[in-house]
């Protein structure tokens, strides 16, 4: 008979019972008890054979962006932080640029501007100082890879950012690169130096005398203020508060950077410019001197 059968019979199990206990019998006390083991997990019904399949989990709703602080000055901690919060849940182009006192490594940034081409924020880096960057999160969105940052020459920006923040500005669409492969396919010719903004803004908007005009009002306006050919002082970009003059200035240097990409790409493709920008860039912040001077003007891609 087997074994098992064996131990299961009433007369063989009785005999169990009465040995178990006994150092003699220590093998079929064991034996036994395996058996009882066995006969238990038997008479159990299989639980999972009569149980209904459990219904898929829900997947959990989807939660909408955090809405992005109102357009203008950002000078607290929470707006800056609710400003990069958003930018980084959407993921959205935004143009950059920055203003301050001898824009280099041993300058002093006072204002970093973004605009996602409706609204435009200029987070005041005077009031807030590091806490911008790091608590604030404004660090993430500049390093992001995610997020595509539309700059107009973003050397002396970046050797700011680095030099004064330890903020690594990455992902740059460089307009002033789109601009000058532009001016040299249209004169067949290339230059060997680069223009500036002032300049490419005024190329973009022929045919919009409204907008040109307004630019172009709101810029001699704010150089006025600052520029020293003009009578004006760098320093006025760290006073507070700022002058409207200034806001304005700040406003219109990142108003058009995203429509000028959108049109001049097909001079400089995104993938092509975004790796010419971090070259330049990458030589500006790393160089042994600080990204400023004449040799700025020569072109360097």
């Amino acid at each position: 008979m087997h074994v098992v059968s064996a131990l299961r019979d009433p007369l063989t199990r009785a005999l169990c019972v009465e040995q178990r206990g006994t150092r003699a019998s220590l093998a079929m006390d064991t034996l036994c008890g395996a058996v009882d083991s066995l006969v238990v997990s038997e008479a159990a019904p299989p639980a999972a054979a009569d149980a209904e399949a459990a219904p898929p989990a829900s997947e959990p709703p989807s939660v909408p962006p955090s809405e992005p602080p109102p357009g203008g000055l950002v000078d607290t901690e929470a707006g800056v932080r609710q400003l990069a919060a958003w930018l980084m849940e959407t993921k959205k182009t935004v143009a950059f640029d920055a203003e301050g006192v001898d824009l280099c490594r041993n300058g002093r940034l006072a204002l970093v501007q973004l605009s996602d081409g409706e609204k435009t924020w200029l987070v005041d880096v005077v009031a807030l100082g590091k806490v911008a960057f790091d608590d604030g999160g404004l660090k993430g969105v500049l390093e992001s890879r995610d997020v595509l940052k539309v700059v107009y020459d973003g050397r002396g920006d970046a050797d700011a950012l680095f030099g004064q923040f330890g903020v690594r500005l990455q992902n740059c669409y460089d307009v002033q690169i789109a601009s000058c492969k532009r001016q040299d396919s249209e004169q067949c010719s290339p230059d060997k130096f680069v223009h500036g903004l002032s300049k490419a803004m005024g190329v973009f908007l022929e045919g919009d005398s409204s907008r040109a005009a307004k630019i172009k009002t709101t810029k001699e306006a704010g150089l006025l203020a600052f520029a020293p050919e003009h009578g004006g002082s760098y320093q006025v970009w760290i006073n507070r508060p700022l002058p409207q003059s200034l806001v304005d200035y700040a406003t219109a240097d990142v108003s058009l950077l995203i429509e000028m990409m959108d049109k001049w790409q097909r001079f400089s493709p995104v993938a092509l410019n975004v790796a010419a920008s971090a070259a330049r860039i990458g030589r500006a912040v790393n160089g042994k001197k600080a990204a400023k001077g004449p040799r700025m003007a020569l072109k360097d891609f």
